[in-house]
């Protein structure tokens, strides 16, 4: 017969060692998860390019076109309120889906990674870093607050609308002489 402070030492090595193989699987289950959602999305690293494709410049020089409108819209809407002219509802409508199409190409844009200055090609890692840097005020600037009814007064509506210049940033971040000339370059 084992004596209690034995046996209680028996029990605690026992569930240690249970304890230290439920661990060990666990782990092994979590990177065979891991590597089979990363396998599961793969393809998607097909669907990646480079900031400097030429499709891609001309998009970002229409999309700082329509960011310098989009501006002067937003504070103009906020001056003066909303224009109920349909075709003005329409085409500021399409303006603010091509930046939607923005946010979702943004997602798919190479990046070079910053130790060894190679272009990271892998979505998760893309979507990751964008996430992290400019998703949420792209996504603030996008949102289409006078369609959400967030209030029934028309002219706290019409102040939303200067949420939009928060394109400002980047739109400044593009007008440097030196990008601007790479973008016109890219262009013709």
């Amino acid at each position: 017969m084992c004596h209690p402070t034995q046996l209680k030492d028996k029990v605690v090595l026992q569930v240690d060692k249970i304890t230290r193989e439920e661990t060990i699987v666990a782990h092994n289950t979590m990177v065979d998860l891991d590597e089979r959602s990363y396998d599961r999305f793969k393809w998607l690293n097909k669907l990646t390019f480079s900031p400097d494709a030429r499709p891609k410049q001309v998009f970002n020089f229409f999309a700082m076109t329509l960011a310098i409108y989009s501006t002067f819209s937003a504070t103009y809407i906020a001056a003066f309120g909303f224009p109920i002219k349909r075709s003005y509802v329409v085409f500021n409508n399409l303006v603010e889906l091509v930046f939607w199409i923005e946010i979702i190409l943004n997602f798919f844009v190479q990046y070079k990674d910053e130790v060894e200055y190679k272009p990271v090609k892998d979505v998760r890692m893309i979507s990751y870093r964008y996430l992290k840097t400019n998703f949420i005020v792209d996504l603030i600037a996008t949102i289409p607050f006078r369609y959400l009814k967030l209030t029934k007064n028309p002219m706290i509506l019409d102040l939303f609308q200067l949420l939009k210049l928060l394109r400002l940033k980047k739109l400044l971040a593009h007008l440097s002489y030196r990008a601007l000339q790479e973008v016109i370059k890219g262009i013709f």
